[in-house]
């Protein structure tokens, strides 16, 4: 009787070591996709990036073209109205209002891609929070002292935006209840999120006030939160 107990024990014990073994071996295979999952949308998120600078570069090439081909024809076009102009004295201050005021247009329409240019280039640059929105933060933040937990992509452009963020709420004098790189998610963008947590207002209150764009997350946390997303596209 004795023998069949201790038999039928060793069973168990047996079943139970192999239960634990399987549980292990399944835990092993999830953390193990977990972390290709990440990697992979590390990967995918560094390729959007590196697809939307070239597509920008390239948006950037094709309006220097535009500019120096409007310039070309503008010149051109002068030239041959003068020389006409010149041949027939009759019509020659009618050509040369016409030459001037063609000129007039190719040079503004020059100037618009110009500033088009401008403010690609100024898109493409990394995001950062300049010494004078710096101090409009610090001065609502440090009047009433929070706490915020901060979550960030994974790469250098949005990290650097993120020490920014570190900086103006530690010179705040606000706690920092965390820093966190979320894996397996993708977000572009400054996104505060909803929550019950008053310090959110402040959050909210002083980003406008500096002039940082920002957008209000669909779900709710507990604690204010920002999530310091990718740089949006821009295509």
């Amino acid at each position: 009787m004795v023998a069949l107990n201790t038999s039928d024990l060793q069973a168990k014990y047996d079943l139970y070591n192999n239960v634990v073994l399987g549980l292990l071996i399944v835990a092993g295979v999830i953390a193990i996709a977990i972390t290709a999952f990440s990697v992979l949308s590390s990967r995918i998120s560094a390729e959007l990036m590196k697809a939307k600078d070239r597509q920008l570069a390239l948006a950037l090439k094709d309006k220097d073209i535009q500019i120096e081909r409007i310039k070309q024809e503008r010149d051109e076009q002068i030239e041959q109205i003068k020389n006409k102009a010149f041949a027939d004295k009759n019509g020659s201050d009618n050509r040369i209002v016409l030459a001037e005021k063609s000129a007039a247009l190719a040079s503004q329409r020059a100037a618009e891609i110009a500033k088009e240019n401008l403010e690609l280039k100024q898109q493409l640059a990394s995001r950062r929070i300049t010494a004078e929105q710096h101090k409009i933060l610090v001065d609502i933040l440090s009047k009433k002292i929070g706490r915020i937990i901060i979550e960030v992509m994974g790469d250098p452009e949005s990290a650097l935006l993120a020490e920014d963020i570190v900086k103006t709420f530690t010179d705040s004098k606000w706690e920092i209840g965390g820093k966190f790189f979320p894996q397996g998610v993708i977000w572009t963008g400054l996104i505060v999120y909803k929550s019950p947590d008053p310090d959110a207002a402040t959050v909210v209150q002083a980003l406008k006030a500096a002039g940082i764009p920002f957008s209000v997350g669909s779900e709710t946390r507990p604690n204010v939160t920002i999530m310091v997303g990718g740089n949006p596209p821009l295509f």
